[in-house]
């Protein structure tokens, strides 16, 4: 009997939870070194009757900044490895196994925590990139006290559902305008705490699969809605007692990276409210607050974070080691801005993309990254005495990797504290790619080698961002999974200076993010027009005159007739169809400035 997916809480583990549902690891031969094994040579053991081999399943629960973490790997079959990062994010990736599960969130051990959740409405928003090849599922998994679990799958791609206990669904519903399928997987085969229950998971399976078309996508779940559902279905309580973001594989191969996992509930105890009392805290009951108060601004004397005509602006002042300095933000139509400086330590004007994120500001577009052509065409007027760069910037994988583009500059160098990584040519220039680590975040530069900032401060041309974001993968950096892309001129090191940015558009598979909007685009689009036709009758050689050279060409153009061969049109002056002694007799009058009465529309082409 194939042990898939078995994942089972239990009271037993100091954790409050044990599962035997799916991960990886190595299993430890008889002189303790690691022994690993692929699924397929431990199913070719078993099918010849060696059924001695024995192996343990690789189980493991640990806690890290505030969320548990655990992984599982069915007879530590194959390799696996998970990383784990910050905001319940992880790496995984699994090779040659059986059955896995990689999970992160939260599992709740007192009474008192799981009362709060009882009467709570509860949330998880991730995000996630996948580069699996089939027979894998991601969604949340959240486990109640009698021991059931749902399991709402956003991404799945399986051709084994043998799992299940039938092959149709139990039931049906739609969530967040998506149809959601039920299917049962019995746990046990009855008895637990004392009853004869069967224990189900209860797998709820989007039938959009989000990562259809590209291999990021991003989904926020409203788990109680999802628990209603079953409850209806099931009869039973269903008291929550963890909720994890779940990766379960079986029999594949893959890699997937959450880049970030927020779970959350709002409780709905409620909140007694004086009316008549001025003295209320939080009394802007509308959310007032959550919108920036510069709706009207169009001039920023200090750090700053909104948006104007689709295009996303921030104006950001390090000030963590010295005071301010004079800074001031213009904002323009368009993605047009400019910015002037007085002696700052570091200050950033950037205007571009801002894509969805918790705390997202823009109001005229919730845009999510899939995969799309990301570029910015630019033009800039620059005057600084001192550091200055200009550039693409943003921020990558739920801000944990900051970038920078930089195709000019003044008065600047890498610094030794930066790791060369390599050198690609993307269109017209070699670029020279770095990488530092910080505090809590990792920092990647790409350098032109060639300066584009002239000497009299002017600097333009395109940025392929994609192509950026692409090299610093193949230099190391495991997945580029944009938050921010803009164009940004940056000052440093206390220079005084002033900045005005002509033309800043940010692409989207080549429209104007504008456009995406609502918005007009600011790139002129001037339709060509058609070169006004001017003729002069006698004026072969279209210098706007009738002259001597004319006339050469008009006894050139004569023998040519004379011979039988083509001439060029403007020789038949008298549009007789035919280039004949009288056009040269024409010219020639012409060129001696007579008045002549000839036609004054263009000839056709004749012999």
């Amino acid at each position: 009997m194939k042990p898939t997916l078995k994942r089972i809480f239990s009271a037993v583990m100091s954790a409050a939870v044990c599962f035997s549902c799916s991960l990886l690891g190595n299993a430890i031969a008889d002189d303790g070194q690691p022994e690993t094994m692929t699924c397929t040579e431990y199913l070719d053991i078993l099918e010849t009757g060696e059924n001695d081999v024995q192996r343990e399943d690789f189980e493991i629960t640990e806690n890290n900044n505030l969320y548990d973490f655990y992984q599982y790997n069915y007879k530590s079959l194959g390799t696996t490895d998970m990383t784990y990062k910050r905001r319940g994010a992880f790496d995984c990736t699994w090779k040659n196994t059986y059955d896995t599960a990689f999970m992160s969130g939260h599992i709740y051990k007192d009474e008192s925590e799981r009362s709060v959740l009882a009467r709570s409405e509860l949330y998880i928003s991730y995000r996630a990139v996948v580069d699996a090849e089939k027979d894998y599922f991601i969604g949340a998994l959240c486990g109640f006290e009698s021991g059931d679990q749902i399991y709402i799958v956003d991404d799945w791609d399986a051709d084994d559902l043998s799992m299940f206990s039938s092959a149709d669904p139990v039931m049906s519903y739609e969530n967040n305008d998506e149809t959601f399928d039920v299917y049962l997987q019995p746990l046990n085969n009855g008895g637990i705490a004392g009853t004869d229950d069967i224990i189900y998971r209860y797998w709820c399976l989007s039938r959009v699969k989000k990562s259809e078309n590209t291999k990021a996508f991003s989904s926020f779940t409203n788990i109680s809605e999802h628990i209603e559902k079953i409850r209806e279905l099931s009869n039973k309580q269903l008291l929550p007692e963890s909720i994890m973001l779940d990766v379960q594989s079986y029999k594949s191969n893959g890699t997937v990276h959450i880049l970030s996992n927020d779970i959350f509930y709002f409780n709905n105890d409620p909140v007694e409210f004086d009316w008549n009392n001025d003295n209320n805290e939080n009394t802007n009951l509308f959310g007032e607050d959550d919108f920036p108060d510069t709706l009207n601004d169009e001039s920023f004397y200090q750090d700053v974070t909104d948006e104007r005509g689709g295009y996303y602006f921030h104006m950001f002042q390090d000030q963590v080691l010295d005071g301010p300095g004079y800074v001031k933000f213009d904002i323009h139509e368009g993605g047009k801005f400019a910015g002037e400086w007085t002696a700052p330590s570091r200050v950033t004007f950037e205007r571009g993309i801002e894509y969805y994120n918790s705390s997202n500001t823009t109001r005229s577009v919730e845009r999510y990254y899939n995969g799309e052509d990301l570029s910015i065409d630019y033009e800039a007027d620059i005057e600084s005495d001192g550091t200055v760069l200009a550039g693409a910037h943003g921020w990558l994988n739920q801000i944990s990797v900051e970038y920078y583009i930089i195709d000019g500059w003044k008065d600047f160098s890498v610094s030794d504290e930066y790791t060369a990584l390599g050198s690609v040519s993307i269109d017209d220039g070699v670029y020279d790619l770095y990488m530092k680590d910080r505090w809590f975040f990792k920092e990647y530069l790409s350098v032109r080698r060639e300066n584009k900032l002239s000497d009299n401060g002017k600097i333009e041309g395109t940025i392929p961002v994609s192509k950026h974001l692409y090299a610093f993968v193949k230099y190391g950096l495991e997945v580029a999974d944009p938050d921010y892309v803009s164009f940004c001129i940056e000052p440093r090191e206390y220079s005084t200076g002033s900045a005005v940015v002509k033309k800043n558009i940010v692409r989207i598979d080549g429209v104007d993010i504008a456009v995406s909007a609502g918005f007009e685009s600011q790139e002129k689009t001037d339709v060509p027009t058609e070169e006004e036709d001017i003729y002069i009758p006698g004026d072969l050689n279209n210098d706007l005159e009738v002259n001597s050279f004319d006339l050469i060409i008009a006894r050139r153009e004569l023998i040519k007739a004379v011979d039988g061969n083509d001439t060029v049109a403007e020789a038949d002056v008298d549009c007789s169809g035919a280039t004949k002694i009288n056009d040269l007799i024409l010219v020639t009058r012409l060129a001696l400035g007579d008045e002549v009465a000839v036609p004054k529309t263009r000839p056709h082409k004749v012999k």
